[in-house]
């Protein structure tokens, strides 16, 4: 039987633990890896087209950040572009055909950063789930939690909780030869360890579930007042439109997370590669879905777009009339304006 590896211990340590120390194997590690240049370029491709729109929408989330939805899913856009540049690393490593033994420290410091956003990124979806509840069901007991500079501070738990992950629990590596990032770094034979992580499993199932259910009620609840609203009912609208762009990301994030738990079951090299490549388009999708569906952030982003001034003139007879307009303060005013 397969001893199962600790579930809880203290990773910067792990040379010194007989799971992820290279030196208690034989094995020649010059020979170990699989190049996949052509996966390896996709997967850099795909991070680079979410870092792209997300640089883009930042600012934009920045100046709407008098709402506590925005302030999160700012901090959303921070974790998320964690997650595609530890992504832009492991298409590196699967160019090189690269494996956790080549560079144990390097390797534990690209999981650091891919894997350890990954798990604050599903805490910070569900917060914003809570969020998006509690503003639609106006509670006002638990919508003074999201008040002022509360929510600044209520982010600090999905990076403590993603820390957690990547120093007391097994991590994840870059492994060329499964071309994903794998709980097993292979130093052993099969059979004698067994690399599972609860805590991943754990979050794989609850963070997606406990957000969808949310939003389920959401809907519910948006469909059942759609009756009763009126054009003037902009509030009502912005949360809609709040909920229904939030709720695609979740969709999308439940599809992933369960995804990999059926990995662990019905392991296969297709299903490995859509798994890499899903999981990095999960983390860059929201821009997208921001764009599409959120009227202030696209105004945004087409005023960051233009040039800093516009001249207007207008020739009325004999004399001419200039007017200038600047952006910024159009995007200013805009971040009041149903969203």
């Amino acid at each position: 039987m397969p001893q199962l590896i600790a579930q809880l211990r203290f990773n910067l340590l792990f040379e010194s633990q007989d799971e992820y120390n290279c030196s208690a194997s034989s094995v020649d590690w010059s020979t170990r890896g699989t190049e996949r240049p052509a996966f390896g370029w996709l997967c850099i491709l795909v991070s680079c087209m979410g870092i792209g729109p997300y640089l883009t929408c930042m600012p934009v989330l920045w100046r709407l950040s008098k709402n506590a939805c925005y302030k999160m899913m700012f901090c959303l856009a921070i974790l998320d572009l964690g997650v595609l540049i530890g992504n832009i690393f492991g298409g590196a490593v699967f160019i090189a055909g690269g494996m956790f033994c080549h560079a144990p420290n390097l390797f534990y410091a690209l999981s650091f950063l891919a894997v350890g956003c990954f798990f604050s990124s599903c805490c910070a979806c569900l917060m914003i789930a809570i969020n998006r509840f509690v503003e639609l069901f106006n509670i006002r007991l638990l919508l003074s939690m999201y008040q002022g500079n509360r929510p600044w501070l209520l982010m600090t738990i999905p990076v403590m909780y993603g820390t957690f992950a990547m120093l007391c629990t097994p991590f994840t590596q870059a492994n060329s030869e499964a071309h994903l990032f794998l709980l097993d770094p292979m130093i052993h034979p099969a059979g004698k360890y067994e690399y599972t992580n609860y805590m991943l499993v754990a979050n794989n199932f609850i963070s997606p579930a406990f957000s969808s259910s949310l939003y389920l009620i959401m809907i519910l609840k948006i469909v059942a007042k759609r009756g009763t609203m009126t054009s003037n009912d902009s509030v009502n609208r912005a949360a809609i439109m709040l909920s229904i762009q939030c709720g695609v990301i979740v969709i999308f994030h439940a599809s992933t997370c369960l995804g990999y738990v059926g990995l662990q079951f019905y392991p296969s090299d297709f299903l490995c590669y859509a798994m890499q490549l899903s999981w990095i388009i999960m983390h860059g999708l929201p821009p997208y879905v921001y764009f599409a569906f959120n009227p202030s952030i696209r105004r945004g982003i087409i005023q960051d777009a233009l040039p800093s001034q516009w001249m207007f003139v207008s020739n009325t007879g004999a004399s001419s009339s200039i007017r200038h307009f600047h952006p910024s303060s159009i995007a200013h005013n805009s971040a009041t304006t149903v969203v």
